[in-house]
């Protein structure tokens, strides 16, 4: 199955830093979920989608503490305003990066459960 446009833009970004650290656990899984992509593509993508995360947590925290807040009266301190603007974006972002690894895994593992429950009628059905 070809990358769509933006699987190819991740791609073209990311996947000189990508295909290196691409583990044969990750190729696995792919293939056992039968997601028909290459591993360090997939990777490039989940890059981006992590980066992307953290960039849009980032600007709605900013609209959020900054000018949101204040017009209702509430005004945060320094600290507050770092976890906003910064320690939350990065957790995002790195919530979004783990997911992404582990999400072929879990597909395969589905797709496994539904071959087993399925294996004794298809049996039966032979017989």
């Amino acid at each position: 199955m070809p990358l769509n446009k933006y699987q190819k833009l991740s791609y073209r970004w990311f996947g000189h830093i990508s295909e290196p650290r691409v583990s044969d656990k990750l190729k696995h899984n792919l293939e056992a979920a039968h997601m028909n992509i290459r591993a360090g593509a997939y990777l490039s993508f989940v890059t981006l989608n992590a980066i992307l995360s953290s960039v849009v947590t980032f600007i709605v925290m900013s609209v959020f503490g900054i000018i949101l807040l204040p017009i209702n009266g509430v005004y945060l301190d320094n600290m507050m305003m770092v976890i906003f603007l910064v320690l939350l974006p990065v957790m995002v972002g790195g919530a979004t990066y783990f997911v992404g690894l582990i999400l072929p895994g879990g597909k395969a593992k589905g797709r496994g459960r539904r071959i087993n429950g399925n294996l004794a009628y298809a049996l039966n059905f032979i017989s």
